[in-house]
Order: C-alpha cells, then structure tokens, then sequence
C-alpha cells in the first residue's frame, strides 16, 4: 500500500474506534432505564366526522357536529371571511375566504380543523 492509502486506514480506524467508544459511554451514562414489555389492545376507531359546507350567493353555510351529536350551523358572508379566521360551529376550527386573483372572481376557501 502507498503511504497515503495507509495513513487513511489508519485515521478511519481511530475515527471509528471513537465513534464506538462515545456511543458506548453515552448509552452507559445516560441512566436510562430499559423499558418493560406489554401489549395494548386497542378496539374502536377515532373518527369525527367533517363539518357540511354550502354555499348560496354570497353566504358560505357550516354545519358541525358535536361530540354529544348535536349539529349546529352558521351562516356567514363571505366578506367577513376574508383575510381572517372565522370560529366553525361548535369549536370545530376556523374557517376564512381569500381572493387569489385581481378580478376577484376565483378565491380560495381554508377550513382548519382543531
């Protein structure tokens, strides 16, 4: 081998070396506890299911649900949804209403649900 061929083997050698060496300190004095074994069962589904969103006119009408299933709805125009979150009915999320374009004639509608 040539001298430069050696000398890397030699610092990839030390380089690994003390990558073993801290990672072996580092699990021993971290203090850590092993964690005990065990088995979950879980049954069921998490579900919640999305508002209903109409719109007539100039008004943009959200029905949600609540965890008790009662529905409640809004009635909002849509000029108080531009630029600013509105609250969903029963604390669902928010809702707001942005133009896209100049002419104001295509607008991008954001529901976020909580």
């Amino acid at each position: 081998m040539t001298h430069s061929v050696k000398k890397m083997a030699k610092v990839i050698l030390a380089l690994t070396a003390l990558t073993a060496s801290v990672t072996a300190f580092a699990s021993q004095s971290s203090g850590l506890k092993q964690a005990h074994t065990g088995v979950i069962h879980f049954t069921g589904s998490i579900v919640a299911p999305p508002c209903v969103i109409e719109t007539s006119g100039h008004k943009v009408e959200t029905q949600c649900w609540h965890d008790n299933g009662n529905t409640k709805t809004i009635s909002v125009d849509v000029t108080k949804l531009k630029g600013k979150d509105v609250q969903l009915p029963n604390n669902k999320g928010t809702q707001k209403f942005n133009w896209i374009n100049k002419d104001n004639k295509l607008g991008l509608y954001t529901v976020v649900y909580d």
